[in-house]
């Protein structure tokens, strides 16, 4: 399973980074699987970062063809028979990926109609607590290519509460003088983390599991986005024991 974090920067504070790996690992992660923390270097937008992670590409989903796609990864499966189902919380007519998803080898899927929305600010999509729970439930059939790209940390964010904000992370970001926005992120991004991980522990069959960012949070404020490494983003690879 391939999970994409929308927007999910690798922090230059060394303490944020562990916060966000812990949201992560958790007791029953680490009993079934092993984790490798890295870093990803990234380049451009989501599509660019889809197409880093799917296909080992750069460039622009607009230069896809068939040859091209078929040495993409889920391509690789499709052509063994293998089922590659993947999920997005919001319309794939955007950025036009009902068309190059298949291309690619994908197999889009249409979500339920009752699943929870409106958790982004900008994109009344599915969010991202369903989301992550139909692909799980999709990886705990073996064999199977799973794909999820997150929606509810894209850019603008919602104004919530910040006393929301677990106290650890504030000491962090207080401490080592990172912006309300930024912090905001890192928290929201965390909570992706955490869903990934409360839902593969209850996994029947652990699977292969990759989860990174797409790219650097395009934050308009300069210090919010000088808060996050502009070359690289966050990998984490758990393989099952």
């Amino acid at each position: 399973m391939v999970v994409l974090v929308e927007s999910m920067g690798m922090p230059r504070s060394q303490a944020a980074q562990q916060w966000l790996t812990m949201q992560i690992r958790s007791r029953a992660v680490d009993s079934r699987w092993t984790m490798e923390v890295s870093a990803d270097p990234f380049f451009g937008t989501t599509t660019y970062g889809e197409l880093r992670v799917l296909c080992g590409l750069k460039g622009s989903y607009t230069k896809l063809d068939l040859p091209l796609g078929r040495g993409c990864l889920p391509a690789s499966w499709r052509q063994e028979g293998r089922a590659t189902p993947a999920f997005h919380g919001f319309s794939l007519k955007m950025f036009d990926r009902a068309h190059w998803w298949p291309i690619v080898g994908l197999q889009p899927q249409v979500l339920p109609a009752g699943d929870a929305r409106r958790c982004n600010a900008t994109f009344a999509g599915v969010c991202d607590s369903p989301l992550i729970d139909h692909a799980v439930a999709a990886a705990d059939i073996p064999g199977q290519f799973v794909y999820a790209l997150t929606l509810d940390t894209h850019l603008p964010l919602p104004a919530d509460d910040l006393s929301n904000r677990p106290a650890d992370l504030g000491a962090i970001c207080a401490r080592d003088a990172i912006p309300d926005a930024a912090c905001d992120l890192i928290w929201r991004t965390g909570r992706v983390l955490k869903v990934v991980a409360d839902r593969i522990a209850e996994m029947k069959t652990p699977a292969q599991v990759a989860v990174m960012g797409d790219h650097s949070p395009p934050f308009r404020n300069r210090e919010a986005r000088e808060a996050f490494d502009p070359a690289q983003v966050p990998l984490f690879l758990l393989a099952p024991r």
